[in-house]
């Protein structure tokens, strides 16, 4: 991916996770040998949410046993938001429902992390007026 590959979806269900995912992750052609086809662990950050990593990070961060492809973080990370904690529910003239925001900053950066995130995942309402 290039340094610009600049990502920030709300929604919510597990199918539009998993698309988002392989938007992240799959090469493009032009950037294939900076592709980010696996995640090799995260970390769970009050602010950020949870923080997949492409590389090993500098700080403490949980690894997973093995490489995680786009479908499994997918599932992973939909597993983790419905016992995730939500910020206070908004209160507005309309409906809300438990969804994600998946992101990433400048630079492809996540928060403090530079290039070794991947992507983050946090928990975020989603909300549909009348």
């Amino acid at each position: 991916m290039s340094s610009n590959f600049l990502i920030d979806i709300s929604s919510e269900g597990e199918k539009r996770l998993q698309q988002a995912f392989h938007l992240r992750m799959e090469p493009d052609g032009r950037y294939a040998s900076q592709k980010a086809d696996t995640a090799i662990g995260y970390v769970i950050d009050p602010e950020l949410g949870m923080v997949f990593f492409q590389w090993k990070p500098s700080g403490e961060f949980a690894p997973f046993p093995f490489k995680m492809d786009a479908d499994g973080c997918a599932a992973f990370a939909f597993r983790w938001l419905a016992e995730a904690e939500y910020p206070r529910e908004p209160d507005h003239d309309g409906d809300n429902h438990k969804g994600w925001r998946f992101y990433n900053e400048a630079w492809g950066h996540v928060g403090h992390y530079r290039s070794e995130a991947l992507i983050a995942v946090k928990p975020e309402w989603q909300m549909y007026g009348k």
